[in-house]
């Protein structure tokens, strides 16, 4: 039955009016829309009065009437199906064909019959389907034929129903019917206006929400209890395309995509959603990301939307607080910069009064000795030889914090296209010579993450030393195997150093791992410079070394830092 309906419906509209669009500003609009309905309901509806009316009209000698209701109605079909006429001219003829009616069934049934309320709704559809003119004509009308009629029945002059009316009677009847037509001609017009003017200001108030709404960056969309786009601005809508190469509608399911496309994600805004439709209001921040290239990081605020005591959808609220958050890693950053530096500074002052006081004050007293003229040759030669030591022992630390001073001012260094592929291999070349004595394997990988940005020289340090600590802490008789690849975690690059050395005992120096001048091996030459200056470039640039490593079961360093750098 639905789908008859939809059909006669269909046909109808596309009959009458094939191009009239949905603009409720348009009062012509809504008036076409008006008569396209009344003709869509009137002919079905007709019938029940029609069968009836014709059979009464032949039973009670009135075949005129009934011949008039069928013509009448085989009128309006021809309105409804006939494409050859225009729609003004369809308007035209179906008042006609009332105002036709409603005369015969006064003139033959008068009080008996709906002639006088045909009058009454013939001004009323007049007043929906034209203007208010239009209308007030319609009521002058009404007015004439009423006083037509009451000069019929004034002088007497013969007709089927002029014995029903005297003059008096017909003018309080009619007297109402007039007034009813003029009321209706000014009020029903009125309320078009009215109905007019609330869609312009419905439209006008959804423009200023659309242009706020679209004149933002925020994401603002609401759904529907199934989780069906109801509203989005165009925001969300490049955002969802340029994410999941999806082009949403409304109605669009938000789960349809996601499922296919994101099915871990899907599970985890369905469990969001369902807590807001359960009438809480859900705040979170998410990251969001393309493989592994991180895009931005959005505030979520999603709120229940209620009808009554019912939960009707979700309103959706999120903004991009990218730039927020960046600046404010930014500001703990050079907090956290700040507190080292003074960390440094004061580890800088301390190696400065404790290893220099050592030489200097050996230095001294060994001068001041050297200078007394009594000492025997063998004596100051003995001197001389310890003096010549902590000459020696000075200028190396002096040396070490000039390397110190030199890695911090790096800082500054410009940025560059960084190839780890390029770094390894110049590092390879230039140990070339101790990696064929030592028989070290080298292994490198680089296939995951090889270009970044940053600055080359660090780069070339951080593998020059820790290939070399690998090399040089190798277990005895046992050739070291040496393993460097890189990987991505999110948005960070990590580094592997890993090799089959003597390692190190983290339970007990841990902590001293990167400490300046701390040494594990102490049979092996060396400074405990190099992981201090490794850790020291590393962290100039924002990342941060870690390390794992076991008694003779070798060591691994993760160097990470962030890819955008």
């Amino acid at each position: 039955m639905v789908r008859i309906r939809n059909w006669f419906v269909g046909y109808v509209r596309e009959v009458l009016l094939p191009f009239n669009k949905n603009n409720l500003n348009d009062i012509n609009y809504l008036r076409d829309e008006i008569f396209f309905n009344i003709l869509i309901y009137f002919a079905p509806l007709s019938i029940l009065a029609l069968v009836p009316s014709v059979f009464m009209s032949f039973k009670n000698g009135l075949p005129i009437v009934g011949i008039a209701d069928l013509i009448a109605y085989g009128i309006m079909i021809v309105l409804m199906f006939n494409r050859k006429l225009s729609f003004a001219n369809r308007k035209i003829i179906f008042i006609s064909i009332l105002y036709v009616l409603s005369i015969i069934l006064i003139y033959y049934i008068g009080k008996f019959g709906p002639g006088m309320l045909f009058l009454l709704s013939i001004t009323i559809l007049v007043s929906v389907i034209y203007s208010a003119n239009a209308a007030f004509y319609s009521a002058l009308a009404n007015t004439i034929i009423c006083i037509v009629f009451g000069i019929m029945i004034y002088f007497k002059i013969n007709f089927p129903m002029s014995s029903e009316y005297s003059t008096g009677s017909w003018i309080a009847v009619s007297s109402n019917l007039i007034v009813l037509s003029f009321v209706c001609a000014g009020c029903l017009n009125i309320l078009l206006q009215g109905l007019k003017k609330s869609a312009i200001d419905k439209d006008i108030s959804n423009a200023n929400i659309s242009a706020i709404i679209e004149n933002t960056n925020a994401f603002i969309y609401s759904l529907d209890i199934d989780f069906r786009y109801i509203t989005f601005n165009q925001a969300l809508k490049k955002s969802v395309k340029q994410m999941y190469n999806e082009d949403i509608e409304p109605g669009t399911k938000v789960f349809g995509f996601l499922e296919r496309s994101a099915p871990e994600e899907a599970k985890e805004w369905r469990d969001v959603y369902t807590k807001a439709l359960n009438g809480n209001i859900v705040q979170f921040e998410k990251e969001f990301s393309v493989g592994n290239t991180y895009l931005s990081t959005l505030s979520f605020s999603i709120t229940p939307i209620v009808e009554g005591n019912r939960t009707i959808g979700l309103s959706c609220f999120a903004e991009d607080i990218t730039e927020r958050k960046n600046k404010e890693l930014e500001r703990i950053k050079i907090t956290n910069d700040l507190i080292k530096r003074n960390k440094d500074l004061e580890q800088f002052s301390y190696i400065v009064s404790h290893n220099l006081r050592a030489p200097v004050a050996n230095i001294i007293g060994l001068t001041n000795v050297a200078v007394d003229t009594n000492l025997e040759l063998s004596m100051k030669n003995e001197i001389m030889e310890s003096l010549s030591y902590s000459v020696n022992k000075l200028d190396d630390v002096i040396t070490d914090l000039n390397i110190i001073l030199n890695t911090k001012q790096k800082i500054n260094e410009k940025k560059e296209v960084v190839l780890f592929s390029e770094i390894a291999n110049d590092v390879q070349m230039s140990i070339e010579n101790l990696i064929v004595q030592e028989n070290v394997t080298l292994h490198c990988d680089f296939s995951e993450i090889n270009e970044f940005l940053s600055i080359k020289s660090y780069f070339n340090s951080i593998f020059y030393n820790l290939i070399s600590n690998s090399i040089k802490y190798h277990q005895p008789n046992i050739p070291p195997i040496i393993q460097i690849f890189s990987k991505l975690n999110k948005n960070k690059i990590e580094l592997h150093f890993k090799d089959n050395g003597m390692g190190i005992d983290l339970t007990k120096k841990g902590d001293q791992v990167f400490g300046l001048y701390k040494r594990f091996h102490l049979n092996i030459d060396g400074k405990g410079m190099g992981l201090f200056m490794i850790k020291t470039q590393i962290e100039s640039i924002g990342g941060k070394i870690n390390i794992q490593s076991e008694i003779n079961n070798g060591t691994t360093f993760i160097v990470e830092f962030d890819r955008y750098e």
